[in-house]
């Protein structure tokens, strides 16, 4: 008995390690960006860039708070510029990543990248749909590792399948005693 608990738990001890695994998976994205355009009366610059760690693919419309972002970094031509919160819009018809940004001459500023609707689920580096050379972004899709966190159905199939190992371990040592 003493033997088979000891199987029993390194087995369930493995198995929750790679579960845990899975769980902590994530998916990076990095956006770098660079437009000009005319404001006003003024033609300015802007460029920056943004690191994002998702816990999985972004497949709804969101809003990326500056405190969840792990970089960021914006720079206009005519002055100072800082972040503020991304956006992601996962539309079918018009999936963008809105770069937004406060600027010291032209104030709060979020220019529209648009994008395939798959590229914020399909791992690799995706250029910007061309609005011409005034406008510019490359998103980059990273998957960390793993595949989630296991359905309530592969717990089951987990657990049902220790509880077999466990039977018939039981039956073989009933069987060589008897």
């Amino acid at each position: 008995m003493t033997k088979f608990s000891a199987i029993l738990g390194a087995l369930s001890a493995a198995a929750l390690a790679v579960c845990a695994a899975s769980a902590q998976a994530a998916v990076r994205y990095d956006f770098v960006a660079q437009s000009s355009y005319g404001v006003g009366q003024t033609n300015e610059t802007f460029s920056g860039s943004f690191s994002y760690l998702a816990p999985t693919f972004i497949t709804s419309s969101t809003t990326i708070p500056i405190t969840a972002l792990t970089s960021c970094s914006a720079v206009g031509s005519l002055g100072s510029a800082t972040c503020r919160d991304q956006d992601f819009n996962v539309d079918p018809v018009y999936p963008w990543v809105h770069f937004k940004l406060q600027s010291a001459t032209t104030g709060p500023v979020a220019i529209a990248y648009y994008f395939n609707a798959s590229d914020f689920r399909t791992v690799g580096t995706h250029d910007s749909q061309l609005l011409g050379p005034q406008q510019f972004a490359q998103l980059t899709v990273t998957n960390l590792g793993g595949g989630g966190v296991p359905e309530p159905t592969t717990w089951a199939l987990m657990i049902g399948g220790f509880g077999l190992a466990g039977v018939t371990l039981r039956r073989r040592r009933a069987a060589v005693a008897a």
